[in-house]
Order: structure tokens, then sequence, then C-alpha cells
């Protein structure tokens, strides 16, 4: 059944066990923590915890919106979970990497990190 807001999930920092790793979402979850003690990376986060409610894995439509002088770099997304009828939408800003590959790879975990931000909050 698939669900029709954000507002049905649970938050996702909440003690569980893991849910099983796919190859495409390799972060463990155990305690929430990494070995180095940092928490996951938010879009490993966001993908087990759409893995754990069997809603299907994210998809991410994010393109540059604009820069500004002072090095910020904004970006335009939407967020599609197959199981959600509700699209996730919004602008992330950050700074750029030392290249374009990490640049879109830093705007993809700042728009996980807000999306999962929208899904506790509700």
């Amino acid at each position: 059944m698939p669900l029709n807001s954000a507002k049905q999930w649970e938050n996702p920092l909440s003690p569980r066990p893991p849910p099983p790793s796919s190859s495409s979402c390799v972060s463990s979850l155990e305690g929430h923590l990494t070995p180095s003690g940092s928490l996951p990376c938010p879009m490993a986060l966001l993908c087990e915890l759409c893995e754990a409610k069997g809603v299907g894995k994210p998809h991410y439509d994010v393109k540059l919106s604009h820069a500004v002088p002072k090095g910020f770099m904004f970006f335009f997304y939407d967020v599609s979970v197959p199981g959600i009828t509700l699209d996730f939408k919004g602008v992330v800003m950050i700074l750029p990497g030392p290249s374009a590959y990490a640049t879109l790879r830093e705007a993809h975990q700042a728009v996980a990190l807000q999306v999962l931000q929208k899904i506790c909050n509700n």
C-alpha cells in the first residue's frame, strides 16, 4: 500500500535493527553510526529508510539554478519515491567542490538531508 504523505513515515533516527543493504545502498545503520563514529551519508540513510518502508529507491532530479559571487551554488531538486505520491521539491545551497563530480555529489547529499528533514518534521 503506497504512502500518501511524509507524515506516515516514522522517525528514521529512532533505534531499530538496520534493514538489509543492497548494492546501491551500502551504508550500515547499526546504531546509526559508521565505524568512525559519524552518521552515514544522507543519501545512503534516505535509501535505507525507503527500502525499509518498502516504497522503492529515491530518484533525484538535481539541476543547477545559479551561483552567486561569494561562491555559493544553488540547485533546484525534485526527489520522487515510487511508493509515495508526494514529491519532495526545493532548493539547496552549497559551496562548490574540487571538481564538477564532487560538487554534484555534494548537492545530492544536501538534497537527501533536506528530504530527511522534511520527513522527520511531518
